[in-house]
C-alpha cells in the first residue's frame, strides 16, 4: 500500500518477504524505516538487519548509480520513501542555510566587518 503526502514523499507497507530493493537496479527513491525488519543482502549473503530509524537507498540518488545491495523484509515493516527531486531540494536548502550561517558568522567577526560582499 502506498500513502501519499505530498510531492515526492509517501508512505509504503510492506510485508515479510517483500522486496525492497533490489541489488543492480537503478534507484530513485531513498527509504526510512519506521517499523518492522529489514534484511541487507549482497551477493546472495546476509550482510546486516536493520530496524526502525534506518535510513536506507541513499547512495543510488547521490552518485546516481545502481543500487548496491537488496533490501527485503523480514517481518511487516512501515517505510517512508523520499524520490531524487525532493532529496535534492532538501539537500539544496540544507546546504544554502548552511552557506547563510557562515556568512552570518563571517560578519561577526569584527576584523572582517569592512570586507565588502562580493
Amino acid at each position: 500500500a502506498v500513502v501519499s503526502t505530498q510531492s515526492g514523499h509517501y508512505g509504503r507497507d510492506r510485508k515479510a518477504g517483500e522486496w525492497i530493493i533490489k541489488e543492480g537496479d537503478p534507484g530513485q527513491t531513498l527509504f526510512a524505516l519506521q517499523e518492522g525488519q529489514l534484511e541487507v543482502i549482497k551477493n546472495s549473503k546476509v550482510l546486516t538487519v536493520m530496524g526502525p530509524g534506518r535510513v536506507f537507498g541513499e547512495l543510488a540518488i547521490l552518485y546516481n548509480c545502481t543500487r548496491t545491495a537488496s533490501i527485503r523484509a523480514l517481518t511487516d515493516c512501515k517505510l517512508w520513501a523520499l524520490d531524487r527531486t525532493l532529496f535534492q531540494a532538501i539537500m539544496m536548502k540544507t546546504g544554502q542555510a548552511k552557506q547563510k550561517q557562515h556568512l552570518d558568522f563571517l560578519k561577526s567577526v569584527k576584523l572582517l566587518q569592512d570586507v565588502p560582499e562580493a
